[in-house]
């Protein structure tokens, strides 16, 4: 799979993001990061796949999970060094996932807390009703999603 690379200027810097599969020798750095943003480091060597981000020194800035369930891809532990926010790496990992790993129909589901909201309906989701998406399959029904909101975006 070819990386993507995004470019926006931010004063007059200007910012490059390859993103690309994590591999195994991927897997320390993403288990950092995910600790440092205090979530749950437990699943990061049981996903399907992960797309990282590393920055122009190597170092890794940002990382997700996408999990596949029937037609539901899940977004899951979207992390970004907080060093690094604010410069489009969430939603290059985002939008990178679902265009790469969602088909016509599919329907990308985030389980998130309310003040990640914003950023997930500026990239086109949807609230929806959390109850039926959380007792559908493993992912959704997780112990760390009992408190979270669902948002969808369905891929045409």
């Amino acid at each position: 799979m070819t990386t993507r690379t995004e470019m926006r200027s931010q004063g007059s810097a200007l910012l490059r993001h390859d993103i690309r599969v994590a591999v195994e020798r991927d897997l320390p750095d993403m288990e950092r990061l995910v600790a440092s943003v205090r979530l749950s480091t437990k699943r990061v060597r049981d996903a399907d796949v992960w797309l990282i981000c590393r920055g122009v020194e190597g170092e890794l800035i940002g990382c997700s999970g996408p999990e596949r369930r029937g037609s539901y891809v899940y977004g899951q532990s979207l992390a970004v060094a907080k060093e690094h926010r604010r410069q489009v790496i969430a939603r290059t990992l985002i939008e990178y996932g679902f265009d790469h790993y969602l088909c016509s129909g599919d329907m990308r589901v985030v389980l998130t807390l309310f003040w990640n909201k914003k950023m997930y309906e500026r990239l086109g989701f949807r609230q929806t009703g959390a109850s039926a998406i959380k007792a559908a399959d493993d992912v959704g029904s997780r112990p760390k999603h009992r408190h979270c909101m669902a948002l969808i975006r369905i891929k045409e």
